[in-house]
């Protein structure tokens, strides 16, 4: 794995053929200069200035346009090796032919027999005349059925082994694993320099493991021995494949609030399929690759890691108790990554676990749990992890035994960090937000009642009642009205008087407000701003958000993000007129 990442080679969306400039064979250069300068003018959009007089020859020059030898040189370099031939050939020098490569010479060899057998059985059939045109159907037999013809039959057959399956669906006298040749291409298109082939091979091999990976690597005429250990190599020259992608792999789309990486995930899925088939040596072979994975200096490399960890984590439920000692310390490092990416990876990779993580590693909860407080008071409404880190908080404060492993926390101080959470522009952080507070304030983890402050119950009550007003999410409002109903059961009588007297007569105003009409910032609670008090270090607080700021209380600039009932300037108006009669019926439910 070193000598892989080592390598300059890394596996990108594709491998840039597609902006090489077509060779114009025949032309001399200045004709060739002057379709270059119209091709790029069109890719441009220069081409409608030109049309209006406008003169564009000042932008690019004709040095720009001439193609640089040494760069196809490079390109071209018969010495450098793909990542697919790196691979073959750093996995060829760990030993000599293995039994599944010996299976796989023979049955090519047995593939090359029967092709010669038919070459001859066609020869001696007799000959076709020559100025016959081939038929473009396959004529029909007198029950309905399909003349096949032998070539066909061995077209089909040579990704299965020589082998198709009858009208039974029995693969007849098939010797080895039918999907041996299939599995080996789609484990040479893994490192396929476009990312769509990458991706498709991933797909299909974590299917097809799901779903016959019990038979891999195994031949009819072995003995039972020889069967498990052929099938012991198949899945862990599999997952090795699948553990070079995760470490090459670079490409990722950032089109929603976290990066999506297609392929790393996929492969992570399959590597989840196989490490299900594999024993439990191979097991803790491939943890210690991924745990090389979590050392590399490039994010991709560490997303990888992380990847592999978490599907690892959950489909190995029988060596958590063995996994998880030895992984933890390397995913609660990855927790404060610098790139928010690897730390909400690493945050959901926990949460499968969470109540094992209470159960075996008592000493770790409490730390794990004050680092997820920490976290979330650094994050802004920007970060991509916060939905993650709140996930796992939940997770973790939802177990009945977590109380008896740390000491009561001033919840008092942790608490606010969530506000500014509760009006995210990404639903599910909405909503993770608010499940992490039905955990907080549900019966069993507060006990005697909730022990917070009037002015920090206060506080909840109106962002959570505000939630319920502006949300355009029934399934967010929802968790909404479960929150506000533990409130307002679990706490004190005085403490909850003294928070909720003074705003409501606010909450009914907002309840009556006019659907078109936009709500005044003034009568909304702002996120404040949380300061750690530690003059230890120094903590980046949370942005407030400026849909909620209010001018006129704290002097800033006025309120731009409109907020209505049922919705923002956002929503489409007709989700927010379908919204208004539920939100109001909800409100009056909790007033």
């Amino acid at each position: 794995m070193n000598k892989v990442l080592a390598s300059d080679t890394h596996l990108m969306a594709s491998e840039g053929k597609e902006y090489d400039v077509e060779e114009y064979q025949g032309i001399d250069v200045r004709e060739k200069l002057a379709r270059q300068r119209q091709l790029l003018n069109a890719r441009l959009g220069l081409d409608v200035a030109l049309r209006i007089g406008m003169d564009m020859s000042e932008i690019f020059s004709a040095e720009d346009l001439t193609i640089s030898l040494e760069t196809d040189v490079s390109r071209n370099d018969p010495l450098r090796k793909t990542v697919g031939e790196l691979v073959q050939q750093e996995m060829a020098q760990i030993g000599m032919l293995s039994s599944r490569e010996i299976n796989r010479a023979r049955r090519k060899a047995r593939q090359a027999m029967s092709k010669q057998r038919s070459r001859e059985a066609g020869e001696d059939g007799g000959t076709s005349s020559v100025g016959e045109e081939p038929e473009n159907k396959k004529p029909k037999l007198d029950d309905g059925l399909v003349e096949v013809k032998p070539e066909d039959l061995y077209a089909a057959g040579s990704l299965t082994n020589g082998s198709v399956p009858d009208s039974t669906g029995s693969w007849g006298e098939a010797v080895d694993w039918p999907f041996e040749n299939f599995c080996d291409q789609l484990c040479q298109d893994l490192f396929s320099p476009s990312w769509e082939v990458r991706h498709g091979a991933a797909t299909a091999l974590r299917e097809v493991v799901r779903v016959h990976g019990r038979g891999a690597g195994k031949a009819a005429d072995q003995t039972k021995t020889e069967m498990q250990d052929c099938h012991q190599q198949w899945v862990e020259d599999t997952s090795l494949r699948l553990l070079c992608v995760l470490a090459l792999d670079r490409f990722g789309d950032f089109v929603s609030d976290q990066v999506v990486a297609p392929v790393r995930e996929t492969c992570a899925q399959a590597l989840g399929c196989v490490l299900n088939l594999m024993s439990r040596e191979g097991v803790n072979g491939v943890m210690k690759i991924l745990l090389q994975l979590l050392t590399h200096s490039e994010w991709e490399a560490r997303h990888g890691g992380l990847l592999g960890l978490k599907y690892l984590l959950a489909v190995r439920e029988d060596l958590v108790s063995e996994i998880l000692p030895v992984a933890f310390s390397h995913i609660l490092e990855g927790l404060g990554d610098p790139v928010d990416d690897v730390g909400a990876v690493a945050a959901s990779a926990l949460i499968p676990v969470a109540a094992k993580v209470v159960s075996d590693l008592p000493d770790q909860v409490e730390v794990i749990v004050h680092r997820l407080w920490d976290l979330l008071l650094e994050q802004d409404e920007l970060a991509a992890a916060c939905n993650s880190f709140m996930g796992l908080l939940a997770a973790l404060l939802s177990s009945p035994l977590i109380h008896e492993h740390m000491r009561p926390q001033p919840l008092t101080e942790v608490v606010p960090r969530l506000w500014p959470f509760l009006c995210h522009s990404t639903s599910s952080v909405r909503r993770a937000t608010l499940q992490t507070l039905s955990t907080l304030t549900a019966q069993h983890n507060v006990g005697d009642g909730i022990s917070w402050t009037a002015d920090v119950l206060q506080d909840a009550l109106r962002h959570i009642f505000q939630r319920v007003i502006v949300e355009s999410v029934p399934e967010i409002q929802d968790l909404a009205e479960q929150v506000w109903g533990n409130l307002l059961r679990n706490s004190r009588l005085e403490d909850l008087l003294v928070a909720a007297c003074p705003y409501v007569s606010t909450w009914l105003c907002l309840t009556m407000q006019p659907a078109k009409l936009a709500i005044d910032p003034s009568q909304l609670i702002q996120s404040k701003s949380i300061r750690d008090r530690s003059t230890e270090r120094s903590v980046r607080k949370p942005r407030t958000l400026p849909s909620l700021e209010s001018g006129g209380s704290s002097g800033g600039a006025k309120c731009e993000l409109k907020l209505y009932v049922g919705g923002s300037e956002t929503t489409p108006a007709a989700v927010r007129e379908k919204n208004v009669i539920r939100a109001r019926c909800m409100a009056c439910r909790m007033l």
